[in-house]
């Protein structure tokens, strides 16, 4: 990236995994391999429209690795992470991980905050949102990033 707050083309506007547990997480919401493998193919036929110079199989390497960073690594450290020439910065919500890459000089909290924003929005549009709603319902889920987000730039902070 040159200059400016873009996140990065590896990851789309935002990477959305769930944990590889099975079960409960406190919220009624538990996830599963299933689960994880559809919302995989999801996010790689979005990426797959990414006109970048990246292989599927390079994604789906730094998809992979990404994902493994993130759900390994301990609540007692930050929510960012330095990855290649991006930091990647996560917050957990019940079994999901929304993670963003962006530039290493970004302020990490804002992005922290947009991810929360997110979530909300996410919240108020499927009431109480869940796994199941992001899986069934990517399209939707696709659209109101969009509406949030623009060319990487966070256009709506309210």
């Amino acid at each position: 990236p040159t200059g400016g707050s873009n996140t990065s083309s590896i990851l789309s506007s935002s990477l959305m995994s769930p944990t590889n547990t099975n079960g409960n997480n406190g919220n009624g919401h538990g996830t599963s391999t299933t689960q994880q493998q559809i919302l995989s193919a999801n996010y790689s036929a979005a990426a797959s429209n990414n006109n970048n110079n990246q292989t599927e199989a390079e994604k789906s390497r730094i998809e992979s690795e990404v994902h493994r960073l993130v759900t390994s690594r301990d609540k007692k450290y930050t929510n960012f992470i330095e990855y290649n020439n991006y930091k990647l910065i996560y917050r957990r919500y019940a079994g999901l991980f929304f993670t963003i890459a962006v530039d290493v000089q970004d302020n990490e909290l804002s992005y922290l905050e947009s991810i929360h924003l997110f979530v909300e929005l996410l919240d108020s549009y499927f009431a109480n949102v869940c796994e199941l709603d992001i899986v069934f319902n990517f399209n939707k889920v696709y659209m109101i990033l969009d509406e949030y987000m623009l060319a990487g730039e966070i256009e709506e902070t309210s």
